[in-house]
């Protein structure tokens, strides 16, 4: 029971778009798909961190 509960939990949280924010999820590739696909590699549309040493969430917020 308890591993169906933190399915849910986890399935609930992560399905938000905060929380794909924090992790660095861009969403979903629908319309347009994906065309660069590899760790590290952008598409044409997307532009590098401004700050990238610092985390955007910051501890105790």
């Amino acid at each position: 029971v308890w591993s169906l509960w933190t399915r849910y939990g986890c399935a609930a949280f992560y399905s938000h778009p905060w929380a794909w924010n924090e992790i660095g999820f861009g969403g979903p590739a629908y319309p347009r798909g994906y065309k660069n696909k590899g760790v590290g590699r952008r598409e044409p549309f997307e532009v590098a961190d401004g700050r990238p040493a610092e985390d955007p969430v910051r501890e105790g917020e």
